[in-house]
């Protein structure tokens, strides 16, 4: 008898499969079993789970729940294999500790062969690294487990223990947790330099750097001659730029610190020289570098460093990088205020002046210079600035008064009084602009545009103005200049982009193109025969045409965004040509996908786009309409 291939390897008869009758197999524990044993001694433990049970202990008597060391009630029944199943309608204490939706399903577990309702929570990651998704249920009992703990030694009348129980969650990354325990530890033991100083480590990984401080230098007077907490200080101050407390310090101990500390404090205190021998020269581009560098070595928190850059970048013309450099600074010196009772550093408050004055925001200069002047009355350079404050408040306050008023003359000498005190002030040398403008001055009304320009190179309002006077000249390529880069600024402006339009048509116009047949209107044309396709297609200037179908998804999302082009740029003729009404036009053109673009220009096809997207089909013809045939 022939056999089949398949069949030639198959046993006749199946092997059973031998029970495992290992008598001295026992079940394994888990890790935190012991944690959450209290059953009494002598008591069954036969059908006790861990695994995944909202139940902690199993068995005919002394069974405790973890919901229950929450204080909350779990009612356990048996089932027929006589192990205890939670029907307890409240929150357990695994639910309360989960981090995602919990999900019930119906599971046996290996540990205590536990069937029925299981609350799971995934993600969670147990003790050694074992995922609650592989061991029902673990990662909650690992949550509750450290929680558990945390309290446990929260109340712990054993400094050291408690300590311990700190370096444990410190090392875990849990600053907040550490920081807790470490607390109570001195509150256990207030003259310990070893609790102090690791407070402090807590207190830095939780970025209060100023209460760091504090402890550190509370663990030094309890114990000088404790090197670690001397090594914390030290590389606080770095962080905070204290280099004078540094090298004091470094006297003290200097050989038992760390070779890294000090050659940190070495460069720092370079760059931080180079940053003073720029300043009195006014070199502002070395200031920022060196204080960069200085940053990059370790004095990532020093607010002196940080106002030393926000200046130099507001001397640069670069305000709003300015504002969020003094913003950090401001920041550390109210913590460290808050920490140490230190007094307000008034160099900040007057570079803010500064910076709200360039910005535009008058009023808020003038409080600050106010609060400036309240915590250092007899400080000329915050008096100066206080008067500077007010008297721009005032000049652009009247100037917009007289200029509603329709007394523009009035109105552009009261900026001008203004700028006397504040020369390089943008928003009054632009309203100055304005005025002069109004007043058929456009020379001196660029050179004020120029001057807010060169004072806040990104001001969009003096680089329109400047544009618009520069169209009222007829000079297009300084308004075709300014009008691009506020496109560029601005790439949502219909305004704008109208106005570079019409700048583009008499730049051409300028340049010998005949504009006698360019199409100048803004909406999109229906074609509906061949000889008006040809027509349009054949006149001067930008053509660009859609060739679509009613039915297409694709063409209905295209068509808002011909509609929004044609609006921005009113120098090119948009044509709509839907092939169904149109089957012979869209076969002459050999139309075989939709939509389809078509750029013309001067009559000649430049461009062929099959289903662009809006991005390409911006970048066409911006490229087509700013470029000669």
């Amino acid at each position: 008898m022939q056999i089949h291939e398949s069949f030639k390897f198959c046993p006749l008869r199946p092997k059973k499969k031998r029970k495992r009758k290992d008598k001295d197999h026992k079940k394994k524990s888990h890790p935190y079993k012991e944690l959450f044993s209290f059953t009494s001694s002598g008591a069954s433990s036969r059908g006790s789970s861990f695994a995944g049970s909202p139940t902690v202990r199993g068995g005919r008597s002394g069974s405790t729940s973890v919901a229950s060391l929450f204080g909350t009630t779990t009612t356990t029944t048996k089932n027929k294999n006589n192990n205890n199943v939670n029907t307890s309608g409240a929150s357990t204490a695994a639910e309360s500790t989960s981090t995602g939706p919990a999900t019930v399903r119906s599971s046996s577990s290996n540990a205590g062969n536990l069937h029925g309702a299981v609350i799971s929570n995934g993600g969670s990651e147990g003790p050694k690294g074992v995922a609650a998704s592989t061991v029902h249920g673990r990662g909650n009992i690992y949550a509750v487990g450290e929680s558990l703990l945390i309290k446990r030694m929260l109340s712990s009348t054993d400094p050291e223990d408690v300590k311990n129980a700190g370096n444990d969650q410190y090392k875990k990354g849990n600053f907040s947790e550490a920081l807790s325990l470490y607390d109570r530890a001195v509150s256990l033991a207030p003259n310990r330099a070893s609790y102090r100083s690791n407070r402090a480590a807590a207190l830095t990984g939780l970025g209060r750097l100023a209460e760091a401080v504090q402890e550190c230098e509370e663990s030094i007077k309890l114990d000088a001659s404790y090197i670690r907490g001397h090594q914390r200080l030290v590389s606080l101050c770095i962080r905070l730029g204290r280099v004078e407390r540094a090298k004091k310090i470094l006297k003290v101990c200097g050989p038992q610190l760390d070779l890294g500390d000090i050659q940190r404090l070495e460069m720092i205190e370079k760059h931080l020289m180079r940053c003073s021998e720029a300043k009195k020269v006014s070199d502002w581009n070395t200031i920022v570098r060196e204080s960069e560098a200085a940053i990059t070595a370790g004095a990532d928190s020093a607010p002196q460093i940080l106002v030393l850059k926000a200046e130099a970048l507001l001397k640069l013309c670069r305000p709003e990088e300015a504002e969020m450099v003094i913003t950090s600074a401001q920041k550390v010196e109210t913590a460290l205020r808050k920490a140490t009772g230190m007094l307000t550093d008034t160099t900040i408050l007057i570079v803010q002046v500064q910076i709200d004055m360039a910005l535009g925001r008058f009023d808020d200069a003038v409080t600050t210079a106010e609060k400036a002047a309240h915590f250092d009355p007899n400080n000329s350079e915050v008096i100066g600035m206080l008067r500077t404050a007010r008297a721009v408040v005032s000049a652009r306050t009247t100037g917009n008064d007289l200029y509603k008023a329709g007394r523009i003359l009035e109105a552009s000498l009261a900026y001008g009084q203004g700028l006397h005190a504040h020369p390089s002030n943008a928003v009054l040398l632009c309203n100055r602009a304005a005025c002069r403008s109004k007043l058929g001055q456009y020379e001196k009304a660029i050179e004020d545009c120029n001057a807010a320009l060169v004072a806040q190179p990104r001001y969009t309002k003096a680089l329109l103005r400047r544009a618009q006077l520069n169209c009222q000249l007829e000079r297009w390529a300084d308004s075709l200049r300014d009008y691009e880069d506020l496109k560029r600024e601005l790439p949502g402006d219909e305004e704008v982009a109208r106005a570079l339009s019409e700048v583009q048509l008499g730049f051409k116009k300028s340049l010998g193109e005949k504009m006698n047949q360019m199409w100048y209107g803004g909406n999109v044309e229906d074609i509906s025969s061949n000889d008006q396709f040809r027509e349009a297609v054949s006149h001067s200037g930008l053509a660009v045409v859609l060739f679509n179908t009613k039915w297409s998804d694709r063409c209905r999302q295209m068509t808002p965004v011909v509609d929004q082009l044609a609006k921005q740029n009113v120098g090119v003729k948009f044509l709509k040509v839907d092939v169904e009404a149109n089957p012979f036009l869209a076969k002459a053109e050999s139309i075989d996908f939709v939509p389809t673009f078509k750029i013309y220009k001067n009559g000649f096809k430049v461009k062929e786009l099959l289903g662009p997207t809006q991005e390409a089909l911006e970048h066409a013809v911006s490229h087509y309409n700013s470029t000669t045939l």
